[in-house]
């Protein structure tokens, strides 16, 4: 995974020097993470600095003052994970707003237009608008933001031009996320990407917070080396739950007053399947869409969580279990109630207020065969950036889109990346070194994103039931299923 490659050894390295006793440890491939980080970092470093990319664009365009009219779509109105990087009104002295302020100028005096976000609260309202666009036939959008929630449609009612139309996109730099590209290019075909254009996709990514006064009262193992050792696994996480929870209000039973090892929401355990390295949905070679969630692998992994998830003294779905989830989402761990909190990035600016220490780990990996860590963005929230079918001016849209990116990864990304989120938020060292690792090897899965066969419902619905008996519902929707994917790569496919 191309993305920020640098970025990820150097943190790893300093990660290292900073474990007491670890200067001897080599970090396997089992590992998932390199072993020679510390080692190459000042050669690395040096050779990024003299063969920085830029972008390969045309000199001294003049865009006659042509306006990009960019449709940002919201998240169901929720403001966490909103789209916050495409409009400043001004110079505030903040740096992250001020990098969003400067970028923009930079672009308007660079090109000679100007740039209007059209936002929407939520994102059906911008799938909405776009559909009237398109069946108008009128060039309302020059760039769309749309939710992976938006994705199906978007696709289905060829409401998209092909990436391929943009001649001035360079999609190998790192301004851009090829990985997330490759992942949802069913048919053999790129509408979405996503990249520096926008920092609202790393918002979407998924991780574990831990809390520090719990782990250290009970003298647990120091979850920082676990993941540099390739031992951050899903047993592990559980083993380390292990005697955490108490009836703190001592009423005899277990509700949202007590203390817990994890406490997750309704979405997690679909998300941790792809965290196990397993997809609901794969991309063949040639484009095609295959079902793959139904196997033998994937099935155990999935009922073995489901056993684990089973003690209600242990585990807390809030989303099953409390009467007032919004608070209890994020307010169990700020109240110390849980060891683990399986959460979003997007968490972070909530998390910073609480007065205990906190830190940032990757979902675990299966188990220690499992070659690397994996970050499953919440499905539905992905940000995607795309080309209306009815904007064919591909000539300045790709310039602007590839300097913009460039801009965006170059100095927007920087301030949300070291100051809002590590400076800001993270609280030691070793948490900005995970968030390297989380933001280095994103995963979407077209699977689950469009719901073939509904199979992540269930997994989600039986894991908080309670219920391992997976099998006979799994076979009873591949039918469905395989017939959706069918249905969906033939008419993307169709010109």
């Amino acid at each position: 995974m191309k993305k920020r490659t640098l970025t990820l050894l150097l943190a790893l390295a300093m990660l290292a020097s900073n474990f007491t006793g670890c200067s001897e440890k080599t970090v396997t491939e089992e590992s998932g993470l390199p072993s020679d980080a510390a080692d190459t970092t000042p050669a690395v470093e040096e050779t990024a600095k003299e063969t920085e990319a830029v972008p390969d664009l045309p000199e001294n365009v003049n865009m006659d003052g042509k306006n990009f009219n960019i449709l940002s779509a919201g998240f169901f109105n929720w403001e966490p994970l909103g789209i916050w990087d495409l409009s400043a009104e001004e110079i505030t002295g903040d740096s992250f707003n001020d990098a969003v302020f400067e970028r923009n100028e930079y672009m308007k005096e660079k090109y000679n237009c100007s740039i209007t976000e059209i936002a929407t609260g939520h994102c059906d309202e911008a799938l909405s608008v776009l559909q009237n666009a398109v069946t108008a036939d009128t060039n309302d959008y020059d760039i769309a933001l749309l939710r992976t929630w938006n994705y199906y449609s978007a696709l289905g009612g060829k409401l998209l031009t092909k990436l391929e139309n943009l001649n001035h996109c360079d999609y190998d730099q790192e301004w851009w996320n090829r990985d997330i590209m490759e992942q949802l290019a069913v048919g053999g075909k790129n509408y979405v990407i996503n990249g520096g254009f926008t920092i609202s996709d790393e918002l979407a990514k998924n991780c574990m917070y831990f809390h520090k006064g719990l782990l250290e009262e009970f003298k647990l193992e120091n979850p920082y080396e676990l993941v540099t050792e390739g031992k951050w696994t899903f047993d592990k996480m559980m083993d380390m739950t292990d005697g955490v929870n108490a009836d703190l209000d001592g009423d005899g039973k277990w509700s949202n007053a007590d203390r817990y090892g994890i406490v997750h929401v309704d979405d997690t355990p679909g998300l941790l399947v792809n965290a196990f390295n397993s997809r609901y949905a794969a991309l063949e070679e040639d484009g095609g869409l295959n079902l793959t969630i139904n196997n033998e692998d994937t099935v155990t992994k999935i009922i073995h969580m489901i056993e684990s998830f089973s003690d209600q003294t242990v585990v807390f779905n809030v989303s099953h279990r409390s009467n007032n989830v919004n608070a209890d989402e994020m307010g169990m761990f700020m109240r110390n109630q849980t060891l683990f909190s399986m959460a979003g990035i997007w968490y972070c600016r909530t998390y910073r207020s609480m007065d205990e220490d906190f830190g940032i780990l990757p979902y675990p990996k299966y188990d220690e065969a499992q070659q690397e860590y994996l970050s499953p963005s919440t499905a539905i929230a992905n940000t995607l950036v795309s080309v209306p079918v009815t904007n064919t001016d591909y000539e300045n849209t790709s310039i602007f889109l590839e300097d913009y990116s460039y801009r965006g990864h170059k100095t927007v990304l920087p301030e949300f990346y070291e100051v809002l989120l590590q400076g800001k938020v993270a609280r030691d060292e070793e948490s900005k070194a995970m968030l390297d690792l989380i933001f280095s090897s994103p995963i979407l899965d077209v699977g689950i994103i469009c719901e073939f066969g509904g199979y992540p419902a269930v997994i989600n619905s039986k894991t908080a039931a309670f219920d391992t008996n997976i099998v006979s519902e799994f076979e009873s929707k591949e039918r469905i299923a395989n017939r959706a994917i069918e249905k969906f790569v033939s008419t993307i496919s169709e010109e």
